[in-house]
């Protein structure tokens, strides 16, 4: 995960190739995953993919229903531990 996360933090090319690989879809199974760190480094990969603000990789989360679903449960369940 975490060079995952280092290739989504190079530059446009190279995330544009991870997500052509499917980390998408991945991510979005990993975000169910009760292991703490693998939600923490799925968040950080989401996060550096959405990072630079160009709509074309916004709009793959923050337009997607299901995956805004899912981050919300997330955060409400991390908010009610007190983890956030």
């Amino acid at each position: 995960m975490s060079i995952l996360g280092d290739l989504l933090t190079g530059n446009e090319e190279r995330t544009k190739e991870v997500l052509k690989a499917g980390a998408l879809e991945n991510f979005f199974w990993l975000l169910g995953n009760k292991c703490e760190l693998i939600l923490k480094e799925t968040c950080w990969c989401l996060e550096s993919i959405t990072f630079d603000g160009k709509e074309e990789f916004v709009s793959l989360i923050v337009k997607n229903p299901i995956y805004m679903e899912k981050l919300i449960l997330l955060m409400n369940s991390n908010y009610n531990k007190g983890t956030l």
